[in-house]
């Protein structure tokens, strides 16, 4: 299992809200191993299968956050959060 982290403003117009936390979440739970968002603004983190803590990280367009993947391919599935929150 590999692991890898990276840095990523968010360019969501809305930030991370109600639908953009659930294509992360829906994608998040059919991933085998762990993905954790964390909001550099206020250092809040939350497992990315849970909607109802991504929503609590109040994360607002231009924000950066960091995305920590531990499993198989974490860069591919860095690269598919990253889409979800542009």
């Amino acid at each position: 299992m590999t692991s890898a982290i990276v840095t990523h403003n968010v360019g969501q117009e809305n930030g991370v809200h109600m639908r953009v936390a659930g294509a992360i979440s829906e994608f998040a739970s059919k991933y085998q191993g762990e993905i954790i968002i964390v909001n550099k603004e206020n250092n809040y983190q939350a497992n990315a299968k849970s909607i109802l803590n991504l929503l609590l990280l109040e994360i607002k367009k231009g924000q950066t956050i960091l995305i920590k993947v531990k499993g198989t391919n974490p860069i591919q599935t860095i690269d598919k959060i990253k889409k979800i929150v542009c």
